[in-house]
């Protein structure tokens, strides 16, 4: 099978680590991403550019709809469903539920867990096994500023929303750049 020099500088890095392959099933990942060992990336999630996300203690998982966005690292962690991590993040050891969103630069890790519908501030730095509760707003080094309300759902939801349909649009446009 003869490779098409125009696809291989659009392909994303899947490097095989302690006999485990990643597995993808995301809508869109980015050409100049790394995707390292035991790294499962669910249904309509997606990964951008810059970014890494490594598996090589346990599964680092991205569950579905999440997003990931540009220069982020994350490292044997779990992510939940329609999470967005945003520019800059590093996701260590950690596990980030669902429907949350961690701010530009952010630090989460060794143990520390977020709670579903939860909104991480840009910059937090989330110590080694802190457990913020579910519905919480967080700023600085884990402090709960307050409880999320319905606006900060939605802020979250419109965000994730949001970045799938730039991730679907991005697709579709380094697909037509190979035609």
């Amino acid at each position: 099978m003869m490779k098409n020099p125009k696809l291989e500088p659009l392909m994303y890095k899947k490097i095989p680590f302690g006999g485990k392959v990643p597995l993808v099933q995301a809508t869109f990942v980015a050409p100049n991403c790394f995707l390292i060992g035991n790294v499962v990336l669910k249904e309509g999630s997606s990964v951008w550019f810059g970014s890494t996300i490594r598996g090589d203690l346990t599964t680092c998982q991205i569950g579905k709809g999440s997003v990931i966005m540009e220069h982020s690292f994350v490292e044997n962690s779990l992510i939940g469903d329609e999470t967005l991590l945003s520019h800059g993040v590093i996701a260590h050891q950690c596990k980030i539920g669902n429907n949350v969103l961690v701010g530009i630069g952010a630090r989460v890790i060794n143990g520390a867990e977020i709670g579903d519908n939860s909104l991480i501030g840009a910059g937090a730095f989330i110590l080694p096994n802190i457990k913020i509760p579910p519905n919480s707003v967080v700023i600085d080094k884990g402090t709960v500023l307050r409880t999320v309300e319905e606006k900060d759902i939605l802020y979250i939801r419109e965000s994730v929303k949001a970045a799938q349909e730039k991730a679907a649009a991005l697709k579709e446009l380094l697909s037509s750049s190979l035609q």
